[in-house]
Formats: structure tokens, C-alpha cells, sequence
């Protein structure tokens, strides 16, 4: 990848990182992400482009906004 497919990003407290893709994805990295080849958890549940991800402020769920599919999950962070 090369960084072109992300549309949305956002932080939890500088310790994880969110994005949402092109491809239906919302991917979970650790902050700082400093290389391409970090690991990530990447879960699925769009089933088009992902338009925007934010946490919580208690900073127990991610919240997802499909583009295509107008849907929108919340997914807890354990």
C-alpha cells in the first residue's frame, strides 16, 4: 500500500492509531507509527470505502462511517 487508499484517521491518548480505507477496512496500529511495515489489526465489516473513524473520548470504542454501504459500526477496543 501506498498510503493513498486511507481517508480517515484519528488517535486514541498517543497510543493507538486508526484508519479507515478504500477497501472497507478500519486498521488499528500502535502510535507512533514510524514504518511502513508496522504491524496492525485490521478488521472488516464495510462493505465499501470507510469515510471516517473516531474514538470514543472514554476511549473504549472506535466508531466507523461506511461510504458506499451508509453504515456505521462501533467496535470495541479490548
Amino acid at each position: 500500500m501506498d498510503g493513498s487508499d486511507v481517508n480517515a484517521v484519528d488517535t486514541l491518548n498517543k497510543k493507538l492509531v486508526a484508519t479507515g480505507d478504500d477497501h472497507g477496512n478500519v486498521n488499528l496500529f500502535r502510535y507512533p507509527v514510524l514504518e511502513e511495515t508496522n504491524k496492525q489489526r485490521r478488521v472488516t465489516g464495510h462493505s465499501a470505502h470507510v469515510t471516517c473513524v473516531r474514538f470514543t473520548k472514554d476511549g473504549k470504542y472506535l466508531i466507523s462511517a461506511g461510504g458506499g454501504d451508509k453504515s456505521i459500526i462501533q467496535w470495541r477496543l479490548v
